[in-house]
């Protein structure tokens, strides 16, 4: 997936995505209001990040941070094409939960465009 387990603390401590330049300026933001999504400080549980192994060309659009017990654990929204392959990770276990908001449904239905043309 091109990214792979960071860190999971039950829970305990969340964070929003903070979007990197590229990601602010990408095609799955097209759309969204950016300036919501830093104010939603509930994504967590589980964070999955990039790794040496990750797919030359995967991109991180965006971050969260839920500073775990001294410890910088993240979450990262990545995205890559390789080989016919596109892939996205949200970089979090309940990034399903974020679609209640109209930001996080736009993002969806953006990747859903990409996604499902050949």
């Amino acid at each position: 997936m091109g990214v792979q387990y960071d860190g999971n603390d039950e829970g305990e401590h969340r964070g929003g995505y903070v979007l990197t330049p590229l990601g602010r300026s990408s095609w799955p933001i097209q759309g969204v209001d950016v300036r919501r999504f830093s104010l939603w400080h509930w994504l967590g549980v589980e964070f999955d990040s990039t790794t040496p192994q990750s797919p030359p060309g995967t991109q991180v659009l965006g971050r969260v941070y839920p500073h775990l017990r001294n410890r910088r654990v993240r979450g990262e929204m990545t995205y890559y094409e390789r080989g016919g392959a596109k892939v996205y990770a949200a970089g979090t276990l309940d990034f399903p939960s974020a679609l209640n908001y109209p930001q996080f449904r736009q993002l969806l239905a953006n990747l859903w465009t990409r996604l499902a043309t050949p």
